[in-house]
């Protein structure tokens, strides 16, 4: 899915209906979630001030009850590649082929930037939330719960 809308605020509404389903449930396992808004943090780049909406859901194992939360940020160049194909005044035109692979080379090269830089390797995760990849909250519960289980266990108990 290569929709414009994937990773939105309307698109994480559509996904908590869908996602919270009990059939969802049963497929993917015990995880609901629920968009609770977003966390504006603004910052200084190139001579300018700029915003970028940080998305906070809410992730419930619904057998244990443990709760989680996360910041989800936008990923405005991969919005912008996404814009790019829907863009019929583009020439040469940029076909699908062309978005796969430079989504791959883009994310191929904010990974290995991400892993690379000291002060983001243990800060930074990269979820992929387009269709077809399974279930994004799942994803980023296994990676939570997984990174540092005492620090979660600790901070839900407060």
């Amino acid at each position: 899915n290569t929709s414009q809308s994937a990773g939105s605020h309307s698109w994480m509404f559509k996904k908590e209906k869908e996602y919270n389903l009990p059939d969802h449930l049963r497929r993917h396992g015990p995880v609901q979630f629920t968009f609770q808004g977003t966390i504006v943090h603004s910052y200084f780049l190139n001579g300018k001030n700029r915003d970028i909406d940080l998305a906070v859901i809410k992730i419930k194992n619904t057998e244990t009850k443990k709760v989680y939360y996360a910041a989800i940020a936008e990923n405005r160049p991969l919005i912008t590649l996404q814009k790019m194909k829907n863009m019929h005044s583009l020439r040469p035109p940029f076909c699908e082929e062309d978005f796969q692979l430079q989504s791959q080379i883009y994310k191929k090269n904010l990974t290995s930037l991400i892993e690379e830089d000291p002060a983001c390797r243990d800060s930074f995760e990269i979820v992929d939330m387009q269709g077809g990849n399974g279930d994004f909250t799942v994803k980023i519960y296994d990676r939570v719960t997984a990174a540092n289980p005492d620090f979660c266990e600790k901070s839900v108990t407060k």
